[in-house]
């Protein structure tokens, strides 16, 4: 197939982001007396927003709306202070999107992370990269597995979603790729596995960035 761009999941795609967002959750909830999550539990946790990360890291008992919210302020501005500590690019990323700008396609990053961080992120990360378009969460669109931002973005860029190639880490990214009718790459790299990628609809599975210049 033909694709004139590919559109990046963030986290557990183009970086590792856990251990950031997993100490900046653990320190609210130690500020709230809650127990802790180990570093890796919170694999399971991200992909779906901030709000979705506070909710499943608060005791089950405290999962009211009042409680969620007042955490979910706290961790942003808590990881909004410490989102790059230990947070660091893939292996084979860079190589990846140098291929992409080799070949003149378009690079996207559509991401369920707050956009103000999303882009902070992708500027100070990846200082030799340029993406075409770079999309976090807002209240103006519906975050993922919702197929607005894809076709927001396409809009933007005045390409059709078929002419993308999503890639991600996660069901969420699977599932919002078949939802605006794109092929996708399911990243085993990433957060979570490759049965869940595969169950979850993925088009194909890459063990390392360097599989999809293959595929491209």
């Amino acid at each position: 197939m033909t694709f004139k761009g590919v559109v990046f999941d963030l986290d557990g795609t183009l970086i590792d982001s856990k251990a950031d967002l997993a100490h900046a959750m653990n320190r609210v909830l130690l500020s709230e007396g809650f127990p802790i999550w180990p570093v890796e539990k919170y694999a399971f946790f991200v992909g779906k927003g901030i709000k979705n990360l506070v909710l499943n890291a608060l005791p089950y008992n405290h999962r009211d709306d009042k409680t969620v919210m007042h955490c979910k302020e706290k961790i942003m501005t808590d990881y909004g202070s410490h989102y790059l500590i230990d947070t660091h690019i893939y292996t084979g990323i860079l190589d990846l999107l140098e291929y992409i700008k080799k070949q003149n396609l378009k690079s996207i990053v559509f991401s369920n992370k707050p956009d103000e961080i999303t882009q902070k992120i992708i500027k100070q990360l990846f200082i030799n990269h340029s993406f075409d378009f770079v999309l976090g969460a807002s209240e103006a669109l519906p975050t993922k597995p919702q197929p607005n931002g894809i076709f927001y973005i396409c809009s933007k860029l005045g390409l059709n979603p078929t002419d993308l190639l999503y890639i991600g880490d996660s069901d969420v990214d699977m599932i919002t790729a078949k939802n605006a009718g794109m092929k996708s790459i399911g990243a085993t790299w990433g957060f979570r596995t490759e049965n869940e990628l595969i169950n979850s609809g993925a088009w194909k599975i890459a063990h390392h960035p360097n599989e999809i210049i293959n595929f491209l």
